[in-house]
């Protein structure tokens, strides 16, 4: 079965993060046997008019994986423009170029599977040539907002072309059902093998002192609450019992430093900055908790991570952790509640011994490994083709 991934990116040294829940996926499915190719756009400003059009291949443990630029009409310093119709069209043309280039390596796909409606939206014209079956996964924040502008509502028009939607949350799920009438499976994200190994060895953690440990991971911006976890330590009546450890980079950084200096945290708190995979996987191993306050969220595969290590999680229900995160390994607490984080934190200072590690490892390896994950996605791959031959 060929089939080829539409993506944000692909992980790389100088960006672990590209694209990497999509790379976990497409891993997973080579690994049983899925003639996987990865493909993704390079979207540019007009600054880069005369660039190259090339096609970029680089083949990643069996996975060939394919890029190229495509240019979009915004100007440089002006901000990226909405999803307006001709950039859309020209990423349709740029999308084309590889699937050409994928034809000569390997003739059709029998299957495209685009993960985010942004990149759903860019196979039209290759569906429309060749008809080939089409699955999306969605799970892409801004499609789970309250309401959708204009250009989310354009982008959502290529839902109506999926064999089959996916959705990674039942909340996510429901949204879309709500707003676009799109019917939708359920088949969460899946965590990638290496975190349900235990290493915690050269982490670079902060000496813990008899403290608890806990950590979080994620972009610095507002939608992932650091701000709010860093309030809920200072009011906390365990704060000389515990230590926060806050794992990721981006524009909220200084505000960030500023709030715990502010609060007298400099000790009590450490940014780390950004990590690779593997670095995150290590450092959530040798912490006792896993905390973060998002106020969005349409699945959370980070509390997932962490729950891999057997660590118990405080979450808010936000979109997606309410879907897992039970009494059993953690706590649930209301967005925007700096009062209610603090007692989280109280309460599992005063009650980690409660939950069972390898409960929650056992939980999560369950329902989110890739064995687990990948036999869904491969039954939805056989399904669709089998109707498509049926027609």
């Amino acid at each position: 079965m060929k089939v080829i991934f539409v993506t944000r990116g692909w992980p790389t040294e100088a960006d672990p993060m590209s694209g990497n829940y999509e790379a976990v996926q497409a891993k997973a499915l080579a690994r049983q046997g899925v003639d996987v190719t990865v493909v993704f756009l390079q979207r540019k400003s007009l600054g880069h008019l005369f660039g190259s059009r090339s096609i970029r291949r680089r083949d990643e443990n069996g996975i060939m994986v394919l890029s190229t630029m495509a240019v979009m009409t915004e100007l440089p310093g002006v901000g990226r423009t909405k999803y307006n119709p001709l950039d859309l069209w020209l990423c349709q043309k740029a999308f084309g170029r590889i699937y050409e280039y994928y034809r000569r390596e390997k003739g059709d796909a029998d299957l495209i599977h685009a993960h985010l409606i942004v990149n759903a939206h860019v196979c039209h014209g290759v569906l429309n040539r060749y008809h080939i079956p089409f699955v999306i996964t969605e799970h892409w924040s801004k499609m789970n907002y309250p309401m959708l502008n204009a250009g989310l509502r354009r982008l959502a028009e290529a839902y109506t072309w999926a064999d089959r939607v996916i959705c990674v949350s039942k909340a996510l799920a429901d949204s879309l059902k709500e707003k676009l009438g799109v019917e939708s499976l359920v088949i969460h994200n899946m965590v990638s093998d290496h975190f349900f190994e235990q290493r915690t060895r050269d982490t670079n953690l902060p000496e813990k002192h008899d403290c608890i440990q806990f950590i979080s991971v994620g972009s610095l911006v507002g939608s992932k609450g650091f701000d709010l976890i860093i309030s809920a330590l200072s009011r906390s009546k365990s704060l000389t019992k515990c230590m926060l450890s806050i794992i990721g980079s981006g524009p909220e950084e200084a505000n960030l430093r500023r709030l715990i200096e502010a609060n007298g945290l400099q000790d009590k708190v450490h940014l780390l900055g950004q990590k690779t995979p593997d670095e995150v996987s290590a450092q959530i191993a040798a912490s006792d908790c896993f905390i973060l306050a998002s106020r969005r969220e349409t699945f959370g595969i980070v509390y997932i991570e962490a729950m891999a290590k057997g660590k118990p999680v405080i979450a808010t229900i936000c979109g997606g952790p309410e879907g897992f995160v039970n009494e059993t390994n953690g706590i649930l607490i209301p967005t925007d509640d700096v009062e209610a984080a603090a007692r989280a934190i109280d309460y599992m200072v005063e009650n980690l011994d409660k939950y069972d590690s390898m409960a929650i490892r056992k939980f999560c390896h369950d329902n989110f490994s890739e064995e687990a994950i990948v036999e869904k996605i491969i039954n939805v791959y056989d399904e669709i083709l089998k109707q498509c031959k049926g027609k």
